[in-house]
């Protein structure tokens, strides 16, 4: 019996902490506030918004307004992932995005990335970083 309450209270402990929860590995995406994002780097933990698939979207391509991307996520295992890049086509044909804000976070930013997007959509980004430099090259709107 008491073999039979020790283990109760480990799947109890382990159920209510999450501890059930599978790791996340290499490529594996999963979706937070609605951005998908793709697992690049196991420690420390890395995520880049999308999945870098030229036909696959990080957003419902029909929202609409300002997007605005974390420094950092937490993943469907429960560790925080830093975000540190935004996939190929990330955001490509999303017409109804008025802004972006770009955390500083971001050190690559694949192409097309906002392919499609409004001409008029402006980006927010940190001065300086590798960030503002894409925004310079695509010659996208940065605000002030």
């Amino acid at each position: 019996i008491m073999k039979q309450n020790l283990l109760l209270s480990l799947v109890a402990l382990c159920l209510s902490s999450g501890g059930w929860a599978d790791a996340l590995s290499l490529n594996d995406t999963f979706t937070a506030d609605g951005i998908t994002y793709t697992v690049i780097r196991i420690s420390p933990n890395e995520v880049q918004v999308g999945t870098g698939d030229p036909n696959s979207s990080a957003i419902d391509q029909s929202t609409t307004g300002a997007l605005i991307i974390p420094t950092s996520v937490t993943g469907t295992d429960g560790n925080s992932y830093s975000v540190t890049s935004i996939g190929w086509s990330a955001f490509s044909d999303c017409t109804g995005l008025t802004s972006a804000g770009i955390p500083g976070s971001v050190t690559a930013i694949g192409e097309n990335a906002f392919y499609g997007c409004p001409h008029t959509l402006k980006v927010t980004v940190d001065r300086g970083s590798y960030a503002e430099q894409y925004c310079k090259k695509n010659r996208l709107k940065r605000n002030d």
